[in-house]
């Protein structure tokens, strides 16, 4: 290891650690706190592909250091502006509340109408991953069947699609559950969970991609941190940790074989547990540090700066507007083709799109932003609707280490938003919410 490279890590650590100590008292379900954590993970893995001898990756490792003390900054000015410790102290302290009955109605309905799109989105595509394991199929055609199920040309919208089968279903799936478990419905509790969790994996898995069913469960893990205190919560993580993060594992592994089967050589003599080991290592600290690496140099050279590439994206949010984005570009780069897509980081995006200064600006506006909607969280009252939605809210938020802020719509930050303005408009003026005893157990 390089002393440039030693120092660099150091240095990085220092700061970020020191910012997590302070704020280790308010880490449960805080974006803040997590997207402190992510982005050390997507830094610390960039740090150790940089080479310090080329301009472009010096000029990477600065403005990683730069957007850091930006973002910090952005949450040191919210944190003397908002009431945030008295804040937390009165959330903590009320019972945990179930919703009211309009809201639990609409939420039926949501989950109705999510299901509803989902069932049509597979059928339009014609392949769902799902049935064809269950069928015994066999998928020597991987990779372009995964292809096709997420990024051609049999659906209109996809990204519309995606905020229902993806977001909207899984949170409000999460809240029915937790209704029936908090109302003492254990049998409709059950219910939904045999009704529902096979429908879930048709829906999160059925394009092949293993990404939105961590996604999901992380969120709903969020979510429950939120909901419940830290007696609750020890109960709680004996069963849903250990359990449904292992079946979750276990789903991972099975759709990461089928995903690296084809390039895999008989005498590799790779196990499928060293196999999803490989693969966890490389998303966390490899894959898309080096995407936002070749992306970075591969723009670097275009010396331009302007917010066009944004403006496109946003335009990309309606279905009637197409084009090519720079993640295409790099795509290409990288493997030799614009079907897939390789993300910029968000710091090198944030800088290609308005230099130093706007990358400054945008992580100040993140960190003033993220600390804000923690205060916003913490100033209600403690209901499992809210819970599970700023719970989902606050996961994406950490998760934008890369891409645009189209991301954030993209993985449903808006549509979660707009579920909590709804919830306003119909929860005014009804009686006080059913309290729930906090004895709750959860064994």
């Amino acid at each position: 290891m390089s002393l440039d490279l030693l120092l660099t890590i150091l240095g990085y650590t220092a700061v970020t650690g020191f910012a997590i100590l302070l704020l280790w008292p308010f880490k449960r379900a805080n974006p803040v706190f997590w997207f402190l954590v992510f982005q050390y993970l997507m830094a610390s893995g960039t740090f150790l592909l940089v080479d310090f001898g080329r301009e472009s990756d010096y000029v990477y490792v600065l403005l990683y250091f730069l957007f850091l003390l930006a973002f910090l900054a952005g949450v040191g000015v919210t944190f003397n502006i908002v009431p945030i410790r008295k804040a937390f102290r009165t959330y903590w302290q009320q019972p945990v509340e179930v919703d009211a009955m309009i809201v639990r109605k609409w939420v039926f309905m949501l989950v109705g109408l999510s299901a509803l799109v989902t069932i049509i989105y597979y059928m339009a595509v014609g392949t769902n991953f799902v049935l064809l394991l269950v069928q015994g199929a066999t998928l020597d055609d991987y990779s372009n069947l995964r292809l096709k199920a997420y990024s051609g040309e049999q659906y209109f919208a996809p990204g519309y699609v995606n905020q229902f089968k993806n977001v909207l279903l899984p949170v409000g799936f999460s809240m029915l559950v937790l209704w029936a478990f908090y109302r003492g419905r254990r049998r409709l509790c059950w219910g939904y969970l045999i009704a529902g969790v096979p429908f879930l994996l048709y829906s999160l898995l059925g394009t092949g991609q293993r990404a939105f069913l961590v996604y999901a469960f992380i969120a709903f893990v969020f979510g429950l941190y939120l909901l419940l205190g830290k007696r609750e919560t020890k109960k709680f993580s004996r069963r849903v940790l250990l359990v449904w993060g292992s079946v979750v594992l276990i789903l991972f592994s099975v759709f990461t074989y089928y995903y690296k089967k084809p390039s895999l050589k008989i005498d590799d003599g790779l196990s499928v547990v060293a196999l999803v080991m490989q693969e966890v290592f490389g998303r966390v600290l490899v894959t898309q540090q080096e995407g936002g690496l070749v992306g970075f140099r591969y723009l670097y050279e275009m010396k331009r700066h302007d917010p066009e590439e944004w403006v496109k994206e946003i335009m990309g949010i309606s279905p009637w507007f197409t084009y090519k984005s720079v993640a295409h570009e790099i795509s290409w780069v990288m493997y030799g083709t614009d079907r897939g897509t390789v993300p910029l980081s968000i710091v090198g995006s944030a800088y290609y799109n308005g230099g130093v200064v706007g990358l400054l600006v945008y992580a100040f506006l993140m960190g003033f932003s993220y600390i804000y909607v923690y205060y916003l969280a913490l100033r209600g009252r403690r209901t499992v609707y809210r819970a599970m939605i700023y719970g989902a809210i606050t996961f994406y938020l950490a998760l934008h280490v890369s891409g645009s802020p189209v991301t954030l719509v993209n993985n449903g930050v808006v549509a979660l938003m707009l579920m909590l303005l709804v919830r306003k408009l119909l929860a005014r003026d009804r009686p006080r919410l059913r309290h729930v005893d906090s004895s709750v157990q959860w064994n």
